[in-house]
């Protein structure tokens, strides 16, 4: 395997290993045997971008501040959340279709040098799920709710979750309702992951640093990723298994602290999970339950990569 400081001794770009290792992973011991295509987010670029089985961007489009990005299961809509609200975009055309936008309300959370109580604020989301029929999840960051809307941007259903440090911006991230009903939300500024049930009730709370991606296994646990690394946790909020950000970084060669976003399980158990921070890691990685880094991506034109969805061979949603 390349060693990441023979790179750095001879002043070679970090961006050139990484691509070393994303071509030379299809001989790595671990190596997936299969293919995936994926979508994913990014801050820099501004922009969700759509990845074909080897590695290259096959479709991209603009969105604000893109935190979360959903297909629809017939491949034709992603609905996208930006730094304000949502839109619903046609594949096709790249055209919104239609937007959400968060309510502007009196502040009542943390105040700060340019936020005062009572300022009127534009709030934030960082939550974008396709539920159904003409059903959709959203967020307001600073009120400490998720939503349920419709494309009319009516509210249908709302829960409020707990919140130690009310913010406008990072208060939660990738935050989704399982396929048992329930919602799991990775409160960041607070350091907890919650999942609440479809009635309101809070019925799980983990205490961890900054977490940012939390999904449901197929087997019941909780794969989560933050500033913490990747993590996985029984159904009583146990934590089982850790790949912690220290151990990700010295696997990878990255020059900076690395922060996980999103999170996902794969077909044989890998991880893939993408990176939130600049050129000195990688996009994203995938990962093995015995703490290796089995493929690396990168792409030099983005960094600060947000959410990541498995699609199938047509590119559409898997889940």
């Amino acid at each position: 395997m390349l060693d990441p400081l023979f790179f750095r001794s001879h002043n070679i770009d970090m961006r050139i290993f990484y691509m070393c290792l994303l071509i030379l992973s299809v001989g790595f011991p671990h190596a997936r045997s299969y293919a995936y295509n994926f979508l994913f987010t990014s801050h820099n670029k501004n922009e969700v971008a759509v990845v074909g089985a080897g590695a290259e961007i096959v479709w991209k489009c603009s969105a604000i501040h893109p935190q979360r990005a959903d297909m629809s299961k017939d491949g034709k809509f992603i609905f996208v959340s930006e730094r304000n609200g949502a839109k619903m975009v046609d594949v096709k055309s790249k055209k919104a279709l239609w937007k959400y936008q968060c309510p502007e309300v009196p502040w009542h959370g943390v105040e700060t040098a340019k936020l005062k109580k009572g300022d009127k604020v534009q709030l934030e989301n960082p939550v974008a799920q396709i539920l159904g029929e003409d059903r959709f999840l959203v967020g307001n960051e600073g009120l400490s709710v998720l939503l349920e809307i419709n494309s009319k941007g009516e509210v249908l259903k709302s829960i409020k979750c707990e919140s130690l440090n009310k913010v406008k911006h990072g208060e939660f991230r990738l935050a989704s309702k399982t396929r048992e009903g329930t919602y799991l939300i990775p409160m960041t500024a607070s350091d907890l992951i919650l999942e609440y049930a479809g009635d309101g009730r809070q019925i799980l709370r983990i205490k961890k640093e900054g977490p940012v991606g939390a999904v449901r296994m197929r087997d019941g646990n909780i794969l989560a990723g933050g500033y913490f690394g990747v993590s996985i946790f029984d159904r009583s909020g146990k934590e089982i298994w850790n790949f912690s950000a220290q151990d990700l970084r010295r696997a990878s060669g990255a020059r900076e602290k690395i922060v996980i976003c999103d999170v996902k399980e794969l077909d044989g158990g890998n991880i893939l999970c993408t990176t939130y921070a600049g050129a000195n890691m990688p996009d994203a990685m995938e990962i093995s339950k015995d703490r290796k880094i089995v493929k690396i991506y990168d792409w030099p034109e983005y960094t600060h990569l947000s959410a990541i969805q498995i699609l199938d061979e047509d590119f559409k949603a898997l889940e």
